[in-house]
């Protein structure tokens, strides 16, 4: 620190007001350094063991960043750090929000997981008599052949239950699942349920009725009717080997040995690739068409 009130023949300390000789670069008395860059002397070095307080310390600025903010500031930085964690969460949350829809439309449209769900739907609600909803569970080639009573006219007047639904054929176009239906009183047995993909959505190409139809036509010896109706049944599921078998049996019966023959030959065919209710005797009888049309 420079001294104040100099003259020709002494310096006054500005610290303690003593006066030194212009030669003195620091006061006699309390040590002050009168320019920069010099060294105290002995006298400066124990100035405070001789009761001389020091000049004040101006808090540095290091010292004085750590000064408590105002509370407005505080406030703010409180409320950014809530945001920011408001925010992560949202951010967690949404992730795992598209995360289950996604899985929940992988389930949707997955063939492997969709049809056994519509599967096991669709036989829940005809053991429970809600034809209904089992019936919009057909396509619309079968619902445009068959209604409502009609469907519900077709089932089981006896109760029944289900169980061992299991996937058995996989097809880009068409899926089949295997199941055990159980009668009171009765062994179960197996039974088996195709899915044909319709518009984007697994719809089931039910021909049944149809087919009980073509039963009785051929019991009745009608056989035109019977290979009209046996068409029609194929017109709602080409790949059923029980109406192609209907066809080919009602061809036969027609005389149409070309015809017939041919049908035989493509219902031995789908028996192979797709699980069917057709009897040995069934297949015995079309196994001759095919090989007496040849």
């Amino acid at each position: 620190m420079a001294a104040s009130g100099e003259s020709p023949t002494f310096k006054t300390c500005g610290q303690c007001g003593f006066r030194n000789s212009v030669q003195k670069n620091y006061c006699d008395q309390c040590g002050n350094p009168f320019a920069p860059g010099h060294d105290l002397p002995a006298a400066g070095r124990y100035a405070p063991l001789m009761g001389i307080t020091p000049p004040p310390i101006k808090p540095s600025t290091a010292a004085r960043t750590t000064q408590r903010k105002p509370a407005s500031q505080r406030w703010m930085a409180a409320a950014y750090r809530i945001r920011s964690i408001g925010s992560l969460i949202f951010l967690i949350c949404l992730a795992f929000g598209l995360f289950t829809l996604g899985l929940d439309y992988w389930k949707t449209v997955n063939p492997q997981k969709a049809v056994p769900r519509q599967a096991a739907s669709y036989l829940t609600a005809l053991s429970q008599g809600d034809y209904a909803n089992a019936y919009y569970s057909l396509s619309s080639v079968a619902r445009a052949r068959c209604s409502l009573e009609e469907f519900r006219l077709h089932q089981s007047a006896v109760n029944w239950t289900w169980n061992g639904l299991n996937l058995i054929k996989k097809e880009p176009d068409l899926m089949m699942v295997e199941y055990y239906i159980a009668h009171p009183g009765k062994e179960p047995e197996k039974n088996y349920l195709t899915f044909v993909l319709e518009d984007g959505h697994w719809a089931l190409p039910f021909n049944e009725h149809i087919l009980k139809n073509v039963k009785k036509l051929f019991k009745q010896k009608n056989i035109d009717m019977a290979l009209i109706r046996a068409q029609e049944a194929l017109t709602v599921n080409p790949r059923d080997p029980v109406a192609r078998a209907y066809f080919c049996q009602a061809s036969h019966w027609h005389k149409l040995p070309a015809q017939a023959g041919r049908e035989c030959a493509l219902a031995l065919k789908l028996h192979q690739d797709y699980p069917s209710q057709i009897s040995p005797a069934a297949l015995k009888h079309v196994r001759a068409i095919a090989n007496q049309s040849r």
